[in-house]
């Protein structure tokens, strides 16, 4: 796993969707909780860049249990099977989001977030210009060119020498049907990495 310098981004958050984020957080107990995204899907375009989903939920497992974080599973529409599968997994109380947010939305979610775990994917790009760390899980592309770039991120890619496969010049395809990088990822360092993020923001939080 990689650790990447930390460049500030830009982009801003709509206020109105800000206020519906938040009125649906507080329900949930966010804040005092910490907010964990876990975002199982990455497009389309080649399925072999998805970590399975059970290792998603084996991560919410551990956050519900061992932090008391709110964690909630994005994705697009089409992706909801995905958020399903997690939220099985993960046998407690997830926050299932899938094709349920705007774009405007999804951003000030993102926002509220102390970690993301995510494919690579657009949420992490979001992430890393709002400035929340990201745990980002690489196969067959590099994180090196499309890794997260938040300060506290960790790109995460113990990849075959025949990785990466796919990148922008070849439309992030590949005919890969046994992708064993992706795979190659376990749940626990995973964990691992958000806890310590976890336990680092209530130490700030605590000075």
């Amino acid at each position: 796993m990689r650790e990447r310098a930390y460049r500030p981004g830009g982009l801003a958050v709509d206020p109105l969707a800000a206020e519906r984020v938040a009125s649906w957080c507080r329900p949930r107990g966010v804040p005092p909780h910490p907010l964990v995204l876990l975002h199982p899907g990455s497009g389309d375009n080649f399925h072999g860049r998805r970590w399975p989903t059970r290792r998603f939920g084996l991560v919410a497992r551990r956050l519900v249990d061992e932090a008391g974080a709110v964690v909630a599973v994005t994705g697009g529409r089409g992706e909801e099977g995905l958020a399903r599968e997690v939220a099985e997994a993960a046998e407690r109380d997830v926050w299932d989001l899938a094709g349920q947010l705007d774009l405007r939305e999804l951003v000030a979610l993102v926002a509220r977030a102390q970690v993301l775990v995510s494919n690579d994917s657009g949420p992490v790009h979001l992430a890393s210009a709002l400035g929340v760390p990201v745990l980002g899980l690489y196969g067959p592309n590099s994180p090196l060119l499309y890794g997260p770039l938040s300060r506290g991120s960790v790109a995460f890619h113990d990849a075959p020498p025949c990785s990466p496969c796919i990148t922008n010049f070849n439309y992030k395809t590949s005919r890969c049907r046994n992708p064993v990088c992706i795979a190659a990822i376990d749940a626990d360092p995973v964990a691992r990495a958000a806890l310590s993020l976890l336990a680092a923001r209530r130490a700030e939080a605590g000075a």
